[in-house]
């Protein structure tokens, strides 16, 4: 086997490890609160980064990016990890972690807004398809229903914000760190700054108290491994591998992450969920067939 293809297959484990990221995060946090557990997370994987991925060279770093890549890292990371631990139930955690995947569709929309990015008319079904999609989530099991839909994001506006902003801070992540990064990682370093932000919030803040037992301890070891390992395998397949195929891979994400999380939690998901889902991934895809059959043409 080739390089190219062994670090392709490296990095789609990548989206394996990512889509299970929903349910380990909310299970783990049902034993060790919302911001105990997520902190526990980031700092296990931080350490599994440290002797994989290996520290930060801050030397080589481009400051603008340490700063400015750096902070929106932190503040995605937080933003997905409480938006899930503060979910009411495993069932909303699984539809906030459908919203958080509207990032690829975001993505797509600032690298056209800001990098410039060439597309095609195709864009426009693939922006609304995607925000349709979460709105079918949303609505529960009747599908689009604007009532429902509403209810539901009122009865707990804090975890469906964060994961709304958390989508928005990952596309301009995406946008930003294109550019000013230069080809650098500071993945090591970022995760142990989100681990540092999260205890410094469990110090200042009330928390229920944690509780410790064999299931607790599995989902948090495999959480911070997909968090971190994650992140380490992708970096090795955008690197060497194909980015084609692994964009395209990516953005099934959403589909294999709800049906992990159903797993992990125990939760069933109806069938409009499904459908919600689907329309997710297929906004997304169009937005990439939109980018990709504009470069064809130019080319």
């Amino acid at each position: 086997m080739s390089g190219s293809k062994q670090a392709t297959l490296i990095g789609l484990t990548a989206v394996g490890l990512w889509s299970s990221v929903v349910g380990l995060i909310r299970g783990v946090s049902e034993s060790f609160g919302a911001t105990g557990g997520a902190a526990l997370i980031y700092t296990v994987a931080s350490a599994m980064l440290v002797l994989t991925v290996g520290p930060t060279r801050l030397r080589e770093m481009p400051r603008r990016y340490l700063w400015i890549g750096g902070g929106l890292f932190v503040a995605y990371e937080l933003c997905l990890s409480l938006s899930l631990g503060y979910a009411n139930n495993a069932r909303q955690a699984i539809e906030v972690g459908m919203v958080n995947y509207l990032w690829p569709t975001f993505t797509l929309t600032a690298a056209i807004l800001f990098n410039r990015q060439r597309t095609s008319a195709l864009i426009v079904p693939g922006f609304i398809l995607g925000i349709l999609g979460v709105c079918w989530v949303l609505g529960g099991d009747q599908g689009l229903n604007l009532a429902e839909m509403l209810a539901n994001v009122r009865s707990n506006p804090l975890s469906y914000g964060l994961a709304f902003l958390g989508a928005v801070i990952w596309a301009a992540y995406c946008t930003v760190t294109a550019r000013i990064a230069e080809g650098k990682s500071g993945v090591t370093l970022f995760f142990a700054l989100t681990a540092l932000t999260l205890w410094i919030k469990y110090a200042l803040t009330d928390n229920p108290p944690m509780t410790m037992d064999l299931r607790a301890l599995v989902l948090l070891v495999l959480a911070a491994s997909a968090m971190g390992f994650g992140y380490a395998a992708w970096n090795v397949g955008i690197l060497r591998g194909n980015m084609t195929v692994l964009a395209g891979a990516s953005y099934f994400v959403p589909v294999f992450s709800a049906a992990l999380a159903a797993a992990v939690l125990r939760t069933p998901l109806s069938l409009s969920f499904w459908q919600g889902a689907c329309m997710v991934v297929a906004g997304s895809v169009l937005c990439w067939l939109a980018t990709r059959a504009r470069q064809r043409r130019t080319a």
